[in-house]
């Protein structure tokens, strides 16, 4: 195991570092991430990445096999373009979560802004909590599996995939193209 300081380093820095760690070591912990955005990009591995604190906007973006573990909150856009893996958010994520993510699986415990899945094309999207307006919009494959209330216009526009929601009074929440 690995212990990685991150305060004071440039996002750069910090991703060209974890990308030379998880080829190298099994599990990662990284320290006093201060929200940094962009944070553990286009990562490829079979690594374990424990975040002691909150990541800012594309957390995981590009991810492509490791696991992520923030144990914070993150920004908008995480797991962008994600291909595989798993990134898992001990607590809650800004809006666009999982965007136009193609493969593996993000976890929220806790809950999602507006657009959470949007775009998405395959993998998992689970969120524990609620999530925003527009979930699942303009999906084109993939699960998304929701267990708190949702926002209006889920799924709008909607070609492929599956959303699970729990909320029950979803079906006044639907997108125009979404049936039940």
């Amino acid at each position: 195991m690995v212990h990685l300081d991150i305060k004071g380093m440039s996002t750069r820095d910090v991703n060209q570092k974890l990308r030379e760690l998880i080829l190298q070591d099994d599990e990662i912990v990284v320290e006093n991430p201060h929200s940094v955005h962009n944070f553990a990009t286009a990562l490829k591995g079979k690594g374990t990445i424990t975040v002691e604190g909150s990541t800012g906007f594309y957390t995981g973006g590009f991810l492509q096999g490791p696991t992520a573990i923030i144990k914070g909150n993150t920004g908008w856009y995480t797991g962008d373009n994600m291909d595989a893996g798993e990134l898992i958010v001990e607590m809650n994520t800004g809006s666009n979560c999982g965007p136009s993510m193609a493969g593996g699986t993000i976890l929220v415990r806790g809950h999602s802004g507006s657009r959470a899945g949007w775009g998405m094309k395959g993998g998992n999207l689970i969120i524990c909590g609620n999530a925003g307006l527009w979930s699942g919009k303009m999906t084109l494959g993939g699960r998304i599996i929701i267990l708190g209330t949702v926002g209006r216009g889920i799924g709008e526009s909607m070609y492929r995939g599956i959303i699970h929601v729990l909320d029950p009074e979803v079906e006044d929440k639907l997108g125009g193209n979404v049936r039940v």
